[in-house]
């Protein structure tokens, strides 16, 4: 599945990109109309698990960066500075398709190849660390830390026990019953009798407005919070 991801796109021109369409009511949206709604997400099918906060939710994005100093000359003479920063070690993003409620209408968004937003929902840096009274990283804190790496295809022997490395953690889901906002190309579609309508089908709906990236037209996700 293919998608690009925030940090390749600066939030003022995602939020131009998206304001470019009025904001549609679902229930008023119209075959190949560019649109854009808002409302709750839905899962559509199993959950994606967040590598940090093991969130069960539709998307993710999660950056681990560890702590590295930096030396600078100052001037043209011999003297030098050092600071810290953080450097990103690795991110790992996944999407799935999913649903959002617009009252009593349904919109299906199919996520590949879209351009998604999201928000940091959680930042845990060494303010945020669990430790004991002598200052050691905690058992929690250590076993936090290897579950998370560890979904992330990384290494964790340099980030637990005592002598363990600054690292840095930040996530972004979109988590079920989230508000979620979607610009593109869609159309309204009859549903069938699988699985992954079968609620839908209980309600008594018929048909649901699906949104998709296609030739012209690219699709754009993110969270409410942007806007």
């Amino acid at each position: 599945m293919a998608f690009t991801y925030s940090y390749f796109w600066g939030k003022k021109k995602f939020i131009r990109t998206f304001k470019e369409v009025e904001r549609s009511s679902l229930a008023n949206c119209k075959d190949g109309e560019l649109v854009r709604i808002q409302g709750k997400l839905i899962t559509l099918g199993l959950p994606l698990v967040a590598p940090f906060s093991a969130k069960q939710c539709s998307a993710f994005e999660t950056r681990a960066s560890r702590m590295e100093e930096v030396v600078t000359a100052k001037g043209s003479g011999s003297h030098v500075d050092s600071k810290t920063i953080w450097e990103t070690i690795k991110v790992v993003k996944e999407i799935s398709d999913f649903f959002i409620q617009c009252g009593d209408s349904y919109a299906l968004v199919r996520a590949n190849d879209c351009q998604l937003k999201i928000h940091e929902d959680t930042v845990h840096d060494e303010s945020s660390y669990a430790k004991d009274r002598g200052g050691f990283l905690t058992e929690s804190e250590n076993t936090k830390r290897q579950d998370t790496l560890e979904r992330m295809g990384l290494s964790y022997r340099n980030y637990i026990g005592v002598y363990a490395a600054d690292i840095k953690f930040e996530e972004g889901i979109l988590e079920p019953r989230e508000q979620v906002a979607v610009r593109g190309e869609g159309k309204w579609i009859k549903i069938d009798s699988s699985e992954e309508f079968q609620f839908l089908s209980e309600k008594g709906v018929e048909k649901v407005f699906e949104i998709k990236s296609c030739a012209d037209t690219k699709l754009y996700i993110s969270d409410s919070v942007t806007f």
